[in-house]
């Protein structure tokens, strides 16, 4: 008789931002070389796109599991930079995307396609994104973590609403299926929907055993959220997105994605004295509060909006403003 159709391979990366100990996920179609990134984050944007330009892949989707607090999205910079791309967040995260999706919902790319889980608790937007397969992967965000899950004392997080979502939406999930989460800080990288029931301390406790210990877990808040948590709910429709980075890190990104941006958009990045605020796609909300205490600024700009940025950015203390725009 006839022979089924072999199933197409999975170009599949894991990638690592270890200052924020953050996982991304590439995955491709082999047949259509179409491709989706998951969780990416700005100061990872060369490693990334050179990551996506080996694999001959065509990046089609720029997926946030949910609105990060401990690093900036490069949803809104990728967006900008590749045409084509669209950002997708969940629509109970309440940030901006190009696509919102909701519990059941899914996202194709190529002959492969992921499947919204609704896993809310570390904040009220929180998605885990399921690749149906012999066995599946599961990417969980900051919901479930290998032996550990996600916080809830910040951004609408709610241990209960936590708890259920991974017993229920989690761990009703086939034993085998692989677990992918979106952070690690003791050197792992990958766990069973199995290994996770049996192991995991955090949800091997009863319900009210769980609510206690959360309610006296209060570790350190990120650093910087109070910029991050605005521009990521921002950055997937190019909204304050890029430099804030800098802002946060001004020893790491900057000179790197300066010549990063400005290699992909076929411009020269000027040379900047002083402290280099790193170039991004910025409109009115929050340019002036990320860009205090700046020498310099460069400045991206897409789609010709930037006619008010010098004047805001000089009104914030910055002496000199360059303005990158696409040929």
């Amino acid at each position: 008789g006839p022979r089924a159709a072999p199933a197409p391979a999975l170009a599949f990366a894991q990638l690592f931002d270890g200052p924020s100990c953050t996982y991304t996920y590439l995955l491709g179609c082999g047949a259509t070389r179409e491709a989706v990134l998951v969780d990416p984050v700005l100061d990872q944007l060369g490693r990334d796109l050179a990551a996506i330009r080996e694999r001959g892949l065509n990046l089609r989707l720029v997926i946030n599991t949910h609105a990060h607090a401990d690093h900036l999205s490069s949803g809104g910079a990728i967006r900008a930079l590749v045409p084509g791309v669209r950002t997708v967040i969940s629509r109970a995260s309440g940030a901006k995307a190009d696509i919102h999706v909701e519990h059941g919902q899914t996202v194709t790319f190529g002959r492969f396609r992921l499947q919204a889980i609704a896993t809310p608790g570390h904040t009220a937007g929180c998605i885990s994104w399921l690749l149906h397969g012999s066995p599946g992967m599961v990417f969980t965000g900051d919901s479930l973590h290998i032996r550990s899950g996600g916080r809830t004392d910040f951004g609408q997080g709610d241990a209960s609403a936590l708890y259920d979502s991974v017993h229920i939406g989690l761990f009703s999930l086939p034993s085998s299926t692989l677990v992918y989460p979106g952070h690690d800080y003791r050197g792992r990288n990958v766990s069973t929907i199995d290994e996770e029931k049996r192991f995991n301390p955090w949800f091997l406790q009863t319900k009210e055993e769980f609510l206690a210990s959360m309610e006296a877990w209060r570790p350190p808040r990120p650093k910087g959220m109070h910029v991050i948590v605005p521009a990521n709910m921002l950055c997937g429709m190019g909204l304050p997105c890029g430099s804030q980075a800098a802002a946060l890190q001004a020893s790491r990104a900057p000179p790197a994605v300066v010549a990063i941006v400005a290699q992909q958009l076929g411009v020269s990045a000027p040379r900047m004295p002083g402290d280099v605020g790193l170039c991004g796609v910025l409109l009115g909300e929050g340019l002036r509060a990320v860009a205090s205490g700046y020498d310099s600024w460069l400045y991206l700009d897409t789609d010709g909006e930037a006619s008010f940025a010098p004047a805001v950015l000089k009104q914030a203390g910055v002496r000199r403003v360059e303005v990158l725009r696409p040929r």
